[in-house]
């Protein structure tokens, strides 16, 4: 088993375990040549499991901190679910 697919069967696991409804995967990596081809294969063996790619957010590698990065999926959600209310 790839690393790709290993994390797609991991969220598949969550779904038929733990009753959670996993549908959507937002993407971050760093913008180097490897994150990039990383978050790439990521993208296209999270498509082929069912998986929709929400966000695809790349950081500069030298980045010390990537906070901002890492919430804005789950700000974007917040607000998307907010404003169809």
């Amino acid at each position: 088993m790839t690393g790709d697919q290993s994390t797609t069967s991991y969220l598949d696991y969550l779904n038929e375990t733990e009753g959670a409804d996993i549908k959507t995967v937002a993407l971050v990596s760093e913008d180097s040549e490897f994150g990039t081809n990383i978050a790439n294969v990521e993208a296209e063996t999270a498509a082929e499991f069912g998986y929709e790619i929400v966000e695809n957010i790349s950081y500069s590698a030298q980045a010390t901190n990537v906070t901002s990065e890492v919430l804005r999926p789950f700000l974007s959600c917040s607000m998307t679910k907010r404003a169809s209310r």
